[in-house]
């Protein structure tokens, strides 16, 4: 004989039925569990006034929620992926401008390299004028501090101090960037052979150049302009000075 679901509304004939699982043990019906939310809430006749209101402004709180939340989804799809997007946009902004100014990746062009050299030396900051240099001429100065147990500027200090005695107290530098050239190929080779045999390895430039600077020495004893050829390769998209000779 069949039977009306008490869940569902559906006919079935067996013990439970076949449509939403009603009366099968173990088994939650989604209608069901509906019925029994239903069925927790008292009967509209048997409420007073007073709870009927509270009830109804319920009810009408919970549908103005889904309502909102339905078109907040309508109107944006979207939404969540775009914000996902929108911070990882802001992320990568952020590491590539950390690397940039911690010039990892990008550090100017050659005459701002050569500018950041004197001003470090006339600074005594250490950091950047490390930064300047090559990267094995880097590694030396970064040793030759770490063996001497100097501090930083210690260390700049030391790195001036025949400056220093020649020029007399107070010492400033400054440079003034010239022409440039850049160095054609058999130049460009004897310079990375020259720096091979000083520091053991061959650097692979993407272009070099020699610039003519003058650099102005002013201490308390005297002052002076010396000519300087300082040496600037590039490698991918980083400036880096590979010698600094007087002319």
């Amino acid at each position: 004989m069949a039977k009306t679901c008490k869940s569902c509304g559906a006919f079935y004939s067996g013990e439970y039925c076949d449509k939403c699982g009603y009366g099968k043990p173990d088994v939650k019906s989604k209608s069901l569990e509906k019925l029994k939310k239903q069925a927790r809430r008292k009967p509209d006749r048997f409420m007073s006034a007073e709870e009927k209101q509270k009830v109804y402004a319920a009810e009408r709180r919970e549908r103005e929620r889904k309502r909102q939340s339905g078109a907040r989804a309508a109107a944006d799809p979207n939404g969540r992926r775009n914000l996902l997007i929108a911070v990882a946009v802001v992320t990568v902004i952020v590491v590539l401008y950390a690397l940039i100014s911690g010039g990892v990746i990008f550090n100017g062009s050659k005459n701002d390299v050569i500018e950041q050299y004197f001003r470090a030396l006339d600074e005594n900051d250490f950091d950047k004028f490390t930064k300047a240099v090559a990267p094995e001429i880097e590694d030396i100065y970064k040793k030759e501090r770490s063996d001497l147990g100097l501090g930083k500027e210690e260390y700049m200090k030391r790195f001036k101090q025949d400056l220093e005695a020649y020029y007399g107290t107070g010492l400033t530098i400054s440079v003034s960037i010239g022409r440039e050239e850049e160095l054609d190929k058999e130049d460009f080779d004897e310079m990375l052979k020259g720096y091979k045999e000083a520091y053991g390895s061959n650097p692979r430039l993407r272009e070099a150049y020699v610039v003519y600077c003058e650099v102005t020495y002013s201490g308390s004893e005297r002052t002076e302009t010396v000519q300087y050829e300082v040496y600037a390769g590039r490698r991918f998209l980083k400036w880096r000075l590979y010698n600094v000779e007087i002319a």
